[in-house]
């Protein structure tokens, strides 16, 4: 169903035609700058299902029937990257009679079922299952095994082919758990497959080589795990937080690839650069703080050594893992890794410190009517351009630079504690031997007490 609304702009009192559909979602955000003053005009779409109807609100403008001379129009929609806002002439509002799902179909190729299907599943997921993943994380770094157990159970509807009686078996639990609560997304290209095959063929081939390397590598990294992993899961919840803002970002997976047109013409209906640059910064960051357990994988890979690094030649004197921990600056940072190195290359796609500096000093200008983002160094010129739509893929390749973090460091945990338990097979034998005992003696203590109060 096709709606029309008016929005008179609370400061300037312009008034935009907005025209959107009601489709599938149940509900999804709007953000759109005035075409006249420029004030965020943001709010929420909610369908009323029962009803046949929909609620439109909106903050910074108030719908009005249609008495004023229009200014500007804006195409909204939830799910597809829609016309950007324009001023209202004939020609604009004859090309707004499109909407952004009929225009958007015809670029997916008979896609447009799989992208509703999987961001479905992916919307079931966040709103009904995230809760139990983070419970279940919690529940493994908080070491309560007996709860742990009974709620991976749950989620995995007992699956006999997962057994939770080691700690190697925890890890794989919780991969498995996450692969589970992302997979709509992560499968949807491809993605996830690659990153297991590149995983299972390259850490295999570095235990082949030299297992007594990767275990001291593993022994060395362990203590850095846990942190990274808590950090993680923490951008995880916040990338399912902002989901919803950039389900049109999801969809770009199923249509042709866009165009430097498409991104002059193209924009988002459903955020804006303020709602998500800082979910930016803070995977920038735990992903450069983590980033020497890729490299040090890396270094066992190409040089069978993980505190060797490569020849640098604008870095001289980064000699060692060390060496590269060491640098402050997470700008040269990025430039020591290489995107032609297996691991590196997991995580280096959407890392830009010019980027991240601008946002940082809040040195950039975002341009109401075209979504140009500017990013301005600190000496006062532009490092970079971005449209926001280019924004939101930098953040969307953020969350699998993440992924592809979390998978490698869970894997690597995994076989740290193989390693563990193939030298102490017994270990936890003995820890379930002993609680039975502490049980048998206390079901005694009971009947002792039992038969105390008998006599009595």
């Amino acid at each position: 169903m096709n709606v029309r609304n008016y929005a008179q702009c609370d400061v300037c009192n312009t008034v935009t035609l907005l025209k959107y559909q009601i489709g599938y979602l149940s509900s999804y955000p709007i953000s759109y700058k005035c075409g006249k003053c420029g004030v965020t005009i943001f709010g929420e779409i909610t369908l009323n299902q029962e009803e046949a109807d929909h609620n439109l609100t909106l903050q910074n403008a108030t719908l009005i029937y249609k008495e004023k001379e229009i200014g500007f129009i804006v195409q909204i929609s939830g799910e597809f990257l829609a016309k950007k806002i324009t001023k209202c002439t004939p020609e604009n509002y004859e090309s707004a009679l499109f909407s952004p799902f009929i225009t958007e179909s015809a670029n997916m190729w008979g896609e447009i079922e799989n992208f509703k299907e999987r961001n479905n599943d992916f919307l079931y997921l966040i709103n009904n299952e995230w809760g139990k993943v983070k419970r279940i994380y919690e529940l493994y770094s908080n070491s309560n095994r007996q709860f742990f157990i009974k709620e991976v159970r749950k989620i995995l509807n007992n699956q006999t082919d997962t057994p939770l009686e080691k700690q190697s078996h925890f890890i794989k639990a919780i991969n498995k758990i996450l692969f589970l609560m992302f997979s709509p997304i992560t499968t949807s290209n491809g993605h996830h497959k690659l990153l297991t095959d590149i995983l299972s063929k390259e850490i295999r081939a570095i235990f082949i080589k030299d297992k007594e390397k990767l275990r001291d590598f593993l022994n060395v990294n362990i203590s850095y795990f846990a942190s990274y992993e808590s950090k993680i899961l923490d951008l995880f919840e916040r990338f399912t937080k902002i989901y919803n803002f950039i389900i049109p970002i999801f969809s770009l997976n199923f249509r042709e690839e866009l165009t430097d047109a498409d991104l002059v013409q193209l924009g988002l209906t459903t955020t804006s650069f303020e709602d998500i640059k800082h979910f930016y910064i803070d995977c920038y960051e735990t992903i450069i703080e983590s980033s020497h357990i890729l490299i040090g994988l890396d270094n066992l890979k190409v040089r069978n050594d993980y505190r060797r690094m490569r020849d640098l030649k604008d870095f001289p004197k980064i000699k060692t893992i060390d060496d590269y921990s060491k640098i402050r600056n997470k700008g040269n940072k990025i430039k020591v890794l290489s995107s032609e190195e297996t691991f590196a290359n997991l995580i280096i796609k959407p890392l830009d410190n010019d980027i991240r500096n601008s946002i940082g000093h809040n040195s950039y200008k975002v341009e109401k009517d075209s979504q140009l983002i500017s990013f301005y160094s600190n000496k006062g010129n532009i490092d970079k351009e971005l449209y926001l739509v280019e924004f939101a893929q930098y953040c969307f390749e953020m969350f699998f630079s993440l992924y592809n973090t979390m998978h490698t460091i869970l894997d690597l945990k995994e076989i740290y504690y193989l390693f563990l338990e193939k030298e102490s097979p017994n270990q936890d034998n003995s820890q379930r031997k002993k609680q039975k005992t502490k049980k048998r003696k206390n079901k005694s203590n009971m009947r002792k007490k039992s038969k105390k109060v008998n006599r009595k």
